[in-house]
């Protein structure tokens, strides 16, 4: 109230909400909370699939990571690791460092929340070209660590592809057959 009208037009403007007792970053949060709240009281289903890109990929990272009825959560271009955040356009916005989310959970940790649980999966998709953010090969430098202590758990996978069939910041067709592999638990040759 103390500011007056301001015009969001960045996520880094989230700032000015923040007080002692409200942070923006429940934006993310509180619809899904809610819907899923709605579909079980209302309806009987067994799973709950979540799917985003960018901030929703973001969304599809973080929110399976402290609400357990998400059994398979797919996120594209939504995260990294903060340590391999090492050009601008991977920075990310105002959520994505958010302090006092990242002093209860690491990025890392946070997958392995998402991932971790009996029938619970936690699949990344990385487009190779992406001119957004998140672009480039990053296989291989921190999933095999999560599927380590995945397996130490003996409960939850861990999937992390990169899709090099475009270059743009979407939700390709190649990405989308993984993503129904996924979802009807197919054989995966990858």
């Amino acid at each position: 109230e103390h500011l007056g009208p301001v015009k969001f037009i960045s996520h880094k403007q989230f700032q000015l909400l923040e007080t002692d007792d409200f942070s923006p970053v429940s934006y993310f949060f509180t619809p899904v909370n809610y819907s899923l709240n709605y579909l079980d009281d209302n309806y009987n289903f067994t799973n709950y699939y979540m799917i985003g890109i960018s901030g929703g990929g973001w969304t599809s990272t973080i929110y399976p990571a402290i609400d357990t009825r998400i059994s398979k959560s797919f996120a594209v271009n939504g995260s990294l690791p903060l340590f391999l955040r090492l050009n601008p356009e991977d920075v990310g916005d105002y959520e994505q460092f958010h302090p006092d989310l990242l002093k209860i959970a690491n990025y890392l940790e946070l997958y392995i929340m998402s991932s971790y649980g009996e029938n619970r999966k936690f699949i990344q998709i990385f487009n190779k070209y992406d001119p957004c953010c998140f672009s480039g090969n990053v296989s291989g430098l921190y999933d095999d660590k999560i599927n380590e202590k995945l397996i130490k758990f003996d409960n939850g996978d861990f999937f992390l592809y990169v899709d090099d069939t475009h270059n743009e910041h979407k939700i390709s067709e190649y990405s989308r057959s993984l993503l129904l592999q996924h979802m009807n638990n197919l054989n995966l040759n990858n």
